[in-house]
């Protein structure tokens, strides 16, 4: 199926932006009428060969849910809390973070594990939010921005903490992997620079750069997505991988590498955790379920007090 026009509005009459901004609107409830072409070419108006199908559609407001498996793991008799972040949406922190963090303190968690293992990232400006929530320190630097080139460093920028304070004292460990990127690393990078976290897991992706898109003077149609800076912790560590070999990323205070299919295994559970509906039914289909996961494991022991032997 293609959408072919918006509210009669053929698309081909129309730019991208403008089509995607009739089909969008703030006022929950309202309606838009999407005609639809089944098979055929959908370059072709009416090509006979496609069916022509149209659509009411009640506008309404998308949850996206990020923050999953809030739950209270207990060690000899104490009591830590967990919840997996899986991306950084504009409602990650104040719709989902905050409320599980509170959650977890009423049900006597002693410590937290954030759990940021395949977190691909998402707004810089929502993870700077988390970051300040959890750091109980004004002004203090989260991360910033510095470019390579003078004649872009017009550009650079500086995240810092508000006056606000933080939605808990509680210790924190985070687990991070190689799919942990982006945002998820300057929440990384933030936590452990200010000594705030403690990290375990393996080295982080490496993704730390701002682009810039330029439109073309000679045609204003076109345009080009350049690289112009990049970000570092608070403690001024580059994020991004180096073009020279340099591993980029952020590196865990405690180093623990993926064995043969383990990565597979861990991230297909940690999927699995974010059904919201039937998950027990889901998790009977693999015995991923009950696969051990030494990262989490590891961080419950430290959070217990134990020290912690890798074998690698």
């Amino acid at each position: 199926d293609v959408i072919v026009a918006v509210d009669g509005i053929s698309i081909i009459d129309q730019t991208y932006d403008s089509s995607i901004a009739r089909i969008k609107s703030d006022e929950e409830g309202s309606v838009v009428k999407l005609t639809v072409l089944r098979g055929g070419d959908p370059t072709i108006g009416t090509d006979p060969k496609g069916v022509r199908l149209d659509f009411n559609v009640t506008r309404g407001r998308v949850v996206i849910y990020s923050v999953h498996d809030v739950h209270i793991e207990e060690r000899d008799g104490h009591r830590y809390g967990y919840l997996q972040v899986s991306d950084i949406n504009a409602n990650t922190y104040d719709e989902q973070f905050v409320p599980a963090i509170k959650e977890l303190t009423s049900k006597g968690a002693e410590g937290l594990v954030i759990d940021l293992r395949g977190n691909g990232g998402g707004r810089v400006s929502v993870a700077v939010s988390m970051i300040d929530g959890l750091i109980d320190e004004p002004d203090a630097l989260c991360v910033f921005t510095h470019s390579s080139r003078e004649s872009n460093r017009e550009n650079d920028s500086a995240y810092r903490t508000k006056d606000s304070e933080s939605i808990t004292d509680l210790p924190i460990v985070l687990l991070v992997d190689d799919g942990t990127a982006s945002a998820a690393e300057i929440i990384t990078g933030a936590l452990k620079d200010h000594g705030r976290a403690y990290v375990v897991g393996d080295r982080t992706y490496g993704k730390g750069v701002v682009q810039t898109i330029y439109r073309l003077e000679s045609d204003p149609n076109y345009s080009v997505n350049i690289t112009t800076t990049q970000y570092f912790t608070p403690l001024g560590r580059k994020v991004h991988k180096g073009q020279k070999g340099e591993p980029g990323g952020i590196q865990p205070d405690l180093l623990i590498q993926y064995k043969d299919g383990e990565r597979d295994r861990i991230h297909y559970r940690l999927r699995i955790r974010q059904a919201r509906h039937n998950r027990d039914e889901i998790a009977k289909t693999s015995n991923y379920w009950d696969y051990e996961d030494r990262m989490l494991n590891a961080a419950l022991d430290l959070m217990n007090g134990k020290s912690v032997t890798v074998k690698h």
